[in-house]
C-alpha cells in the first residue's frame, strides 16, 4: 500500500512537467529531444526550488513574506565580498550568516508588533534592497571560477537533496509542519488548541532565511555573479518560486508539497524555455504563462469539487443506510 501511494505521488509530481515537455518536443524536437536540455532545466531550477521550499511554510500558514527575494540578493552580495578574503567558506558563511541575521531580526520584530508579514514585507524589501546596494557599492560582484564549486556537479545536487530531505521531514513528520497547516486551515481553532501563531510565523521566517541563504549560494556559484536590486525589483527572484509553491500546494492531495514545488517550478521553467525557443515575444510569453496557470487552477478546482461532492454523496448514503438499519432493528425489537 505504501509503495503504491509513493508511486502515485511520484507520478502526480511528474505528470504535469512531463506533459508540458512532450508538447514542446512535438513543437521543437531539435531543441527539446535532447538529454542535456533536461539537465539544463533542472540545474536552472535548483535555486528557485530551494527558495520555494523556504517560502512554503509561510505560504501554507497564510504568512506571505515578500522580502525573501531581497534576502537572496543580499546574501549573495555579502558572500561574494567575503569570498575575496576567505574563498568558498566565505561564500557560505557570508550568505548564510547574512540571511539568518535578517531572518532573526524579522522574527523578533514580528513577536513585538504581532502583525501579518504582508503588512511590513514591502518595507523589508526596500530596506534589505538598499543594504544590498550599499554593500555592492553600485557594481556587479563576481567570484573566481575556482570558487564556483558549490554551483557545479555534484555539490549543487548534494546541497539540493540534503535541503529537500530536511524539508520533507519538516513537512511530513514535524510538529512545526502540522502547526503551519493548522494555522493555515483555521487560525482561530489552532489558537484554541494552544498554538502560538506568531511563534510559528517566527520559526517560519528563520527556516525561510536559511533556505534563502542557500539559494543565494547556488545562484552566486553558478558563475553569473550578482548585483544589487533596489526597490520592488528585489522581489524578482521571488515570483518563480512563489508560482512553484502555489502549484505544489494544489498538488498536495496526491503528493507531498516538497515534490509538488519541484514539479511546479520545473513546469514553469519548461514553459519559459519552450516559448523562448519558439521566438515568442516576452509580453505574449507572460500572457501564455498566466493563461496556463489559470487553466491549471481551474482544472484542479473542478477535480477537488467533484471529489468533495463524491465524498458527500458517499457520506449521505452511509447515513441513509445507518438509519435504515436502525429502523429495521426497532421493527424487529417491536415484533418480538
Amino acid at each position: 500500500m505504501k509503495n503504491k501511494k509513493l508511486l502515485t505521488g511520484v507520478f502526480a509530481a511528474l505528470i504535469i512537467p512531463m506533459a508540458v515537455y512532450i508538447i514542446f518536443i512535438l513543437l521543437r524536437p531539435s531543441v527539446f529531444f535532447r538529454a542535456d536540455v533536461i539537465y539544463l532545466l533542472l540545474i536552472q531550477s535548483l535555486e528557485s526550488v530551494i527558495l520555494g521550499w523556504g517560502m512554503s511554510f509561510g505560504m501554507i500558514s497564510g504568512n506571505m513574506d515578500m522580502s525573501l527575494g531581497a534576502e537572496v540578493t543580499l546574501g549573495a552580495i555579502v558572500g561574494a565580498i567575503a569570498a575575496k578574503y576567505f574563498g568558498i567558506p566565505g561564500i557560505v558563511i557570508g550568505a548564510l550568516g547574512t540571511t539568518v541575521i535578517v531572518g532573526s531580526i524579522k522574527s523578533m520584530i514580528l513577536r513585538i508588533i504581532k502583525t501579518s508579514s504582508m503588512v511590513i514585507s514591502i518595507a523589508y524589501c526596500l530596506i534589505i534592497g538598499a543594504l544590498g546596494s550599499v554593500f555592492a557599492n553600485g557594481i556587479s560582484l563576481v567570484i573566481t571560477p575556482e570558487q564556483t564549486m558549490l554551483g557545479q556537479m555534484p555539490w549543487n545536487i548534494i546541497i539540493f537533496v540534503a535541503l529537500g530531505t530536511a524539508m520533507y521531514y519538516l513537512h511530513k513528520y514535524s510538529i512545526f509542519g502540522a502547526n503551519c497547516r493548522a494555522i493555515g486551515g483555521n487560525a482561530q481553532l489552532s489558537k484554541n488548541a494552544g498554538i502560538d501563531k506568531y511563534k510559528v510565523y517566527g520559526k517560519g521566517f528563520l527556516i525561510a532565511s536559511v533556505y534563502a541563504g542557500f539559494s543565494g549560494i547556488i545562484s552566486l556559484s553558478r558563475g553569473a555573479g550578482t548585483a544589487a536590486a533596489t526597490g520592488l525589483q528585489s522581489m524578482q527572484p521571488l515570483f518563480g518560486a512563489m508560482i512553484g509553491v502555489f502549484i505544489g500546494m494544489m498538488l498536495t492531495k496526491w503528493v507531498n508539497v516538497v515534490f509538488g514545488i519541484v514539479s511546479g517550478i520545473m513546469t514553469m521553467n519548461i514553459i519559459g524555455y519552450g516559448l523562448l525557443s519558439l521566438g515568442i515575444q516576452p509580453d505574449i510569453k507572460n500572457t501564455i504563462t498566466g493563461a496556463f496557470l489559470i487553466t491549471l487552477m481551474v482544472v484542479m478546482e473542478i477535480r477537488d469539487k467533484k471529489a468533495q461532492e463524491k465524498t458527500e454523496r458517499e457520506l449521505f448514503e452511509m447515513q441513509k443506510e445507518a438509519k435504515a438499519n436502525k429502523k429495521a432493528q426497532l421493527v424487529n425489537s417491536a415484533a418480538r
